[in-house]
């Protein structure tokens, strides 16, 4: 009676073990994904070149994209009459963005 408990409890605890490690085989800790979808080709960019390059590139468009807002203010002022105070408000939700994202 014991030995078969203890067989039935070896079973259980391998097939629980067999199963941890193909749950942990499908989905590794540190592979590149997009939305949970991480193809071979993928990870070629998951090291530090790769990410620095996207840091890089995303840095350089919010600074573009700044630079033009900044430019466009005074032709807005105008345009719609708004103040500077209402203009202020609108760059300062705009840095709060860049801050969350």
């Amino acid at each position: 009676m014991r030995r078969a408990c203890l067989s039935r409890l070896k079973r259980c605890l391998f097939r629980r073990e067999k199963l941890r490690q193909r749950r942990s085989r499908k989905n590794p800790p540190y592979y590149a994904a997009f939305f949970g979808w991480s193809p071979g080709w993928l990870q070629v960019f998951n090291n530090m070149k790769a990410f620095m390059l996207c840091f890089v590139l995303l840095s350089i468009f919010r600074g573009m994209s700044f630079s033009y807002f900044a430019s466009m203010v005074p032709s807005i002022e105008k345009r719609f009459g708004l103040s500077s105070q209402s203009i202020g408000t609108v760059r300062a939700m705009s840095d709060v963005r860049y801050a969350l994202n």
